[in-house]
């Protein structure tokens, strides 16, 4: 009986065995496709957080663009009132130059000729 009992013993054990290894067999895959999972969420979810970071930092960038774009129209407005007030400026110049010169040249004149005036009228008798 011992013999049969053994020999029962070393059946169920070889079949525990057996079915041990099927089970590991069978749950490999499974671990593999559990860390395929894993990795395939955790690139997924890292995909996500990029694709949020990225289109925050496209938006980001696209605000700064619109602002650097109007800061330069803004700018090319006061630099073309700048050349057009340098201009008139310039003309305005250029007209009070000319009545100077010709004030000066009027005082010249004056003066050459008051001084013609006193040569003549106020001169001593001699």
């Amino acid at each position: 009986m011992r013999l049969l009992e053994y020999i029962y013993v070393q059946y169920i054990i070889g079949a525990l065995q057996m079915h041990w290894m099927m089970m590991t067999m069978m749950m490999i895959p499974v671990l593999f496709e559990t860390r395929r999972t894993n990795s395939v969420c955790c690139a997924l979810h890292s995909f996500r957080q990029l694709q949020v970071s990225s289109d925050s930092r496209q938006t980001e960038l696209h605000n700064e663009m619109k602002l650097k774009c109007f800061e330069a129209d803004r700018t090319q407005l006061v630099h073309e009132e700048t050349c057009r007030v340098l201009k008139q400026t310039q003309l305005d110049a250029e007209k009070l130059n000319s009545k100077l010169d010709v004030r000066l040249t009027a005082a010249i004149l004056h003066a050459i000729f008051c001084l013609f005036l006193l040569y003549f009228f106020y001169r001593p008798i001699s």
